[in-house]
């Protein structure tokens, strides 16, 4: 039998052969994961944020419990998005009017490593609800 031809060591250069292409994979799963549960966090947030404003009797009053209802709702999550911004539309605050909360915020991806990946990927989420009427003030 021919030394070179014996197939000793194969399985060692497969491995090598495969082992990264399993890694990349492995990594990309984990980033569209955080996408996703950025994206709803971000979401909860979001609604919960709205949900607060809406019952605010004021825009200044919901504005400020938009903002610390979207502080309070990252930062129960496991993984929050970090920088993020909270806009609250309050143009139609009234009875029978809307408020509307958007939330943007930052989620890292450098620390994946993936060639070809940004570094972060913003998400956002608007949510739109009606005033309760019995909240505002007259």
């Amino acid at each position: 039998m021919n030394r070179w031809c014996d197939g000793r060591g194969s399985v060692a250069v497969e491995a090598l052969f495969f082992v990264p292409i399993i890694v990349f994979v492995l990594l990309g799963v984990v980033a569209g994961g955080r996408l996703v549960e950025a994206k709803a966090d971000v979401w909860s947030a979001t609604r919960d944020a709205a949900r607060a404003a809406s019952l605010r009797g004021t825009p200044s009053g919901a504005g400020a419990a938009a903002q610390d209802a979207v502080g309070a709702a990252l930062a129960r999550r496991r993984r929050s998005c970090v920088p993020w911004d909270a806009a609250v539309d309050t143009t139609r605050f009234g009875p029978g009017g809307v408020v509307a909360v958007e939330v943007t915020c930052l989620v890292a991806l450098s620390d994946l490593g993936l060639p070809g990946l940004p570094g972060s990927r913003s998400v956002h989420a608007r949510v739109t609800v009606p005033i309760d009427p019995q909240a505002v003030r007259r």
